[in-house]
């Protein structure tokens, strides 16, 4: 199994003590990957990602056999009506990708963030495969793959899925992220779609009633997996219950078992926030365990 850990996930740690205890988990458990985050957050915990220190981070992730970065997405809009927006989003994500490259990294992960008010899916459609096609060509010429994750205006599989079939590129590929394909779609179509968000916050077992979920049209999260797997470049793994992610393997209501094949035949990189080593180490011997 490839499995690394997000840098994202290191809320409460200055750059050089997460840097430090990436390194000492990944000589213990020997992980082959690790994700950057190039998103600059608000607040002092994550202030060490505004200015990108590229040569330290260089050599940290060099030894890694798989080394991405996740491209900016809070607040961006690069499907914009505002022109202003829309050039600034794109700016930002252009110079993120370059910086990627610099370091030397093998792949970058973007959303699909932004939106235009009252767009049908069809008129918007087009829009994103033009931002994917011009991202990808800024990724491939700074020698990286793009991957598209699910969430944000992808957040249905099918049309993800849809998506990346229609751009038909040799390095632009899709980054599953399982909490994400959890996240229930709400909408005026029943009563239950009203009920079941209360449900979910309240009472665990509802999470398990997989309506209105994101890879619905394909009966389970598995199933989706099966039909894109030649798409897949790697995966986000955290466990959810209800409308909370991010969270520990084994807190949430996700059933993972299913997903364990798949998981181990692909890098996966753990996006599960903690606050010591030893939690961190914890959550890598779960991951072990569940594809072993």
């Amino acid at each position: 199994m490839d499995l690394g850990l997000s840098l994202g996930a290191f809320h409460d740690f200055t750059l050089d003590e997460a840097l430090e205890i990436c390194r000492r988990l990944a000589d213990r458990f020997h992980l082959t990957a690790v994700e950057i985050n190039l998103q600059a957050r608000p607040g002092p915990d994550m202030d060490w990602l505004r200015d990108v220190p590229e040569d330290k981070l260089r050599t940290f992730a060099a030894p890694f056999r798989h080394r991405g970065a996740h491209l900016p997405f809070v607040d961006l809009n690069l499907i914009s009506t505002n022109t202003g927006i829309r050039d600034e989003s794109l700016r930002q994500t252009q110079r993120a990708i370059e910086v990627a490259g610099r370091m030397g990294l093998t792949y970058v992960v973007v959303h699909a963030s932004g939106f235009r008010p009252s767009f049908p899916w069809e008129k918007e459609r087009p829009l994103w495969l033009d931002i994917f096609r011009q991202v990808g060509e800024w990724s491939g010429a700074n020698g990286m793959v793009l991957c598209i994750e699910n969430g944000a205006r992808l957040v249905r599989l099918d049309r993800l899925l849809e998506i990346i079939e229609a751009l038909d590129a040799d390095r632009t590929r899709l980054c599953i992220d399982v909490g994400h394909a959890y996240q229930r779609l709400w909408g005026p179509r029943s009563i239950a779609a009203r009920i079941l968000p209360r449900l979910d916050r309240i009472w665990n077992g509802a999470f398990r009633i997989e309506k209105f979920m994101p890879f619905e049209r394909y009966g389970s999260l598995a199933a989706f997996v099966r039909e894109a797997g030649p798409w897949i470049h790697h995966f986000h793994l955290h466990d959810r219950k209800g409308q909370t992610d991010h969270i520990g393997l084994g807190e949430g209501a996700i059933d993972l078992e299913p997903l364990a094949p798949h998981l181990a035949e692909k890098p996966v990189i753990l996006e599960i926030p903690r606050t010591s080593e030893e939690a961190f180490a914890k959550q890598i011997e779960r991951a072990l365990e569940l594809v072993s």
